[in-house]
């Protein structure tokens, strides 16, 4: 399904339909993984979203964020797959 993403008015079309309510962090989150051809790892997710040359392990930030985004993207039937050891895809 085709995800496009909006960052000037801070949204995602996914299917010609519009979704709501998401913070542009979340934004960032869905368009790292969208553009990324396999797993993106916690380390690199933090730079290209948050930014943060240097992740901590045991930094929620990630799990957090992407539990939000799963919530959002379920009636979409985008699915956010955690993949051990590796990180996260769509």
């Amino acid at each position: 399904m085709q995800i496009t993403i909006v960052y000037d008015q801070v949204k995602a079309v996914i299917g010609g339909r519009v979704v709501g309510g998401l913070t542009y962090t979340e934004l960032r989150l869905l368009d790292t993984l969208n553009k990324a051809k396999g797993p993106v790892s916690r380390a690199d997710l933090f730079h290209r979203v948050w930014g943060v040359i240097r992740y901590r392990p045991g930094d929620r930030r990630v799990d957090v964020m992407v539990a939000r985004l799963r919530l959002k993207l379920r009636s979409f039937g985008i699915m956010i797959h955690a993949v051990p050891g590796e990180g996260y895809r769509l």
